[in-house]
């Protein structure tokens, strides 16, 4: 670490980290793309979402945020394997003492995701199974800034044996703009966006 102090027009000092090339635990950790998970229980539910999402995410920078909303199972076996596999850079586990709720959980992972500096956030849920690059088209649609939240085209129904080309799935009709095109089991915008409108109303959401 190179450490430089900077004077500016009025009496203080401004201490600055310019870090040198290679890994230094001691820096901020930061990512690109959040993805907060709310979890309440079924272990092995949200294990194969988590799994899903590892392996269908392309882009660059992802950290997941795992929001464990008072489990009493074995989740939290299931983080810290994670959290071995991960590291800290591309991993986060919050549990809460209790059951919440998922908009308490919900603005939990946002606070999580902000002291990472990501650019983009998104909000999935725990049963979710993603598609092949999935995160890719979300991110470039809010490339435009007239565009607020997105949200990927879903199937719903049982798992089929193809998965995940789900030939004989229908699709939900969640996902088809002029109907109601922001599905609330998965939707992306940029985490500066929570900063304008504030967080979602912790004492108004459902039990996950």
């Amino acid at each position: 670490i190179i450490k430089t102090w900077r004077q500016v027009d009025h009496p203080i000092y401004f201490y600055d980290f310019v870090a040198r090339k290679g890994k230094d635990e001691r820096l901020p950790l930061t990512c690109s793309l959040a993805i907060v998970m709310p979890c309440y229980n079924h272990v092995d539910v949200t294990r194969r979402s988590v799994e899903s999402l590892l392996e269908s995410t392309v882009g660059d920078g992802l950290c997941l945020i795992l929001v464990d909303d008072g489990s009493s199972d074995d989740t939290w076996l299931y983080a810290a394997e994670l959290r071995e596999r991960l590291g800290d850079n591309q991993f986060h586990y919050h549990r809460s003492p209790k059951n919440l709720g998922v908009n308490a959980s919900w603005n939990i992972g946002i606070e999580c995701a902000r002291t990472r500096y990501a650019e983009y956030i998104a909000i999935v849920n725990n049963d979710v199974l993603f598609a092949p690059g999935w995160d890719v088209p979300l991110v470039a649609s809010l490339a435009d800034e007239s565009v607020g939240v997105v949200s990927p085209l879903s199937t719903e129904g049982a798992v089929p044996l193809d998965w995940p080309n789900g030939n004989d799935r229908h699709p939900n009709p969640a996902g088809y703009m002029g109907y109601m095109p922001i599905l609330g089991a998965a939707f992306m915008c940029r985490l500066s966006l929570f900063d304008e409108i504030g967080l979602f109303p912790a004492d108004k959401g459902l039990r996950i």
